[in-house]
Order: C-alpha cells, then structure tokens, then sequence
C-alpha cells in the first residue's frame, strides 16, 4: 500500500484538486484508490496537519481535536477498513506547519505506519504572482492588511520560497508540478498520471468529471475584483490614514467606486495584474523600511513615481488618484 501527501502550496489550484479527489470518492475507492474521510475539512485533511495549530483562522470554526493521534489512529483504521493500493491525502496545512519541522515530519512518520512507500507532492507557480494572488486574498478577507499591502506581499513572498525549501531538504521523495504547465485539466495534470499507474479507469473518471465542472465554471476560489480594486486599495495603503480608512470600508466598497463612472470602467480595462506586481515589487526594492514594518508609509509622490514606473500613463494616475482621493472623504 502506497501514500501520497499533496502539501499544496496555496494559490495552486489547491482547492480544485481537492474537490475533484472528495466528489469522486465512490470512484475512486471501487478501483482501489483511497481519499479518506478521516481529518477532511471541507475537501482537504486540514484536520490532521491542524493539531498543530492551536490557533487557525479557518480551522477554528469547527470542532476539532488537537490530538495527532486521535486522527492517526482512525486514518489506520480507516486504510485497514479498506486496503487500498494507493491513498491520497491533501491539505496545504501540512505546508503551514513546516515551521515546526520535528512536528510536521512526525505526524507525516505517524501516518505512514500502514503503509509501504510514502511520496509527497508539491504543487508550484510563479513565486511572485503566487504572493501576490495570496496577499490579494488576505485582502479581500481582512481589509485592515492594507494598511501595508507590501510587506503582506513581501512576507508572503518569503513564506513561498521558505516552503519549497523545506519540502526540498525533507528527506521525502518530493514530485513537483507546475500550475503553469498544466494544459487545461489541472487534476489530470497534477495526479492523472499518478493515480493512472494504479487504475487507468480511476484516472479516466476523474479527469471526465473535472473537465464538465470545469465546463461548468466552478471556480470555488476564482478573483472577483479587477486588478484597478487592489491598485487603488494599495494607494490608500501604507498611509497615516490609512487605519480611519480601514476600520471603515470593506473590499467590496472600493471595488464598487472603481466601477462608479464611465472613466473608471474604462480605467478597468488598462490596469493589469503586471502592474500590480510591479508596484509591489517597485516598494520592495526601494523602501526596505516598509518591509520591516518600521515606517510603513509611503508619500503620495513615491506612489506616484511607482505607477510611473510600472507603465502607466498620467491620465490613469490622475484618475487612479482621484478615485482613492473620494473613498478617503467618505470613509475617513
């Protein structure tokens, strides 16, 4: 019996994959492919890696043990119940808690003990629009962080590079796979050809059914703000301001003045995600400070010249400006 333990990253298709595994269970498990019920959180075993986290912002809405053991134990049970050949577990948690090493590589030690062979595998992207998508989200969720979007993203960026690294030196047999190459169908390129070296009529179910939700439009974690949102919601970051702005506003207000006037829809057009990045990373090359949190605000001028320098024209600036100049009066 063979196991593999897909640890993310987040921002991956993570949460694709792990739906496609969690509603083809039935399939899965009559051609001896297992995707346990034990320690699933939503679609993924975010309960098992969680006992290591007194804390977490998701996990803590639900009744959980902080026992490793308590869900060691019913994931044996749970193999034994069914002598899969191979079994599958997912959870980007386990990447969370590789900070705590020893802890993390021992609930993975505890969880191999049925099994044979154990393999990870480490979904990638591009480390830069992977922050950036995971600073964007954090936004979205607590619109306080913008008050230092660019250290969120600089942090971020740290925490991804700092994660590939750990899995690289665990001693594991790691397989990674890349967002980017992925042709369409992101669980077949991720697990098809592993679980297709167990069961061809497994990977042939799995790919069929992620292809019609796909079809479908699921997009459970899919971005509904356009890039001008987050632009200007940087703007009124890292501002002396910026906290009586916060306590105020939501996500979903500046989104809606980015679309209130014919010239900010036009203005939605123009502003892409490359310069989004590129204002991020415009900070973190020049203002080390704001990295650090020691002096987290930034002149409107410097802002000014970091739009310059990402490519946009005068005109989206001024308008870009203006829009953010309009929630400060209403929200501060």
């Amino acid at each position: 019996m063979d196991l593999l333990i897909h640890v993310g990253l987040h921002k991956t298709g993570t949460t694709a994959l792990q739906g496609g595994l969690s509603a083809n269970y039935s399939c899965l498990l009559k051609n001896n492919i297992l995707y346990p019920r034990t320690g699933l959180y939503f679609s993924q075993h975010a309960l098992i890696p969680g006992t290591l986290l007194p804390v977490h912002p998701y996990l803590d809405s639900v009744s959980r043990s902080r026992d490793p053991d308590h869900y060691l134990d019913l994931l044996e049970q749970e193999v034994t119940q069914h002598q899969p050949s191979l079994t599958v577990i997912s959870s980007e948690v386990f990447t969370e808690i590789s900070r705590n090493e020893s802890g993390c590589l021992g609930i993975i030690e505890g969880m191999s003990r049925p099994f044979d062979n154990v393999s990870i595998l480490l979904t990638l992207r591009n480390a830069e629009l992977q922050a950036l998508s995971s600073a964007c989200h954090i936004l979205r969720d607590n619109i306080s962080g913008l008050e230092n979007p660019i250290a969120i993203y600089s942090n971020m960026l740290r925490c991804f590079r700092t994660w590939h690294d750990f899995w690289r030196r665990s001693g594991l047999l790691v397989t990674e796979k890349r967002l980017e190459d992925s042709g369409g169908n992101l669980v077949d390129h991720y697990i098809g050809d592993i679980v297709g070296t167990y069961s061809q009529a497994a990977r042939d179910g799995l790919s069929e059914f992620t292809l019609n939700q796909g079809a479908k439009g699921s997009g459970a974690n899919a971005d509904p703000y356009a890039p001008l949102s987050y632009l200007v919601g940087f703007i009124l970051g890292n501002s002396t301001l910026s906290p009586a702005i916060f306590s105020n506003v939501t996500f979903r207000d500046i989104a809606s003045e980015c679309g209130r006037t014919r010239i900010a829809a036009a203005l939605t057009k123009r502003v892409t995600t490359a310069h989004l990045l590129g204002y991020l990373h415009f900070f973190s090359q020049e203002e080390p400070a704001v990295l650090l949190n020691a002096s987290p605000y930034l002149s409107l001028e410097s802002k000014i010249r970091a739009m310059t320098a990402v490519g946009l024209d005068s005109g989206s600036i001024t308008h870009i400006i203006e829009i953010a100049n309009r929630l400060v009066k209403i929200y501060s």
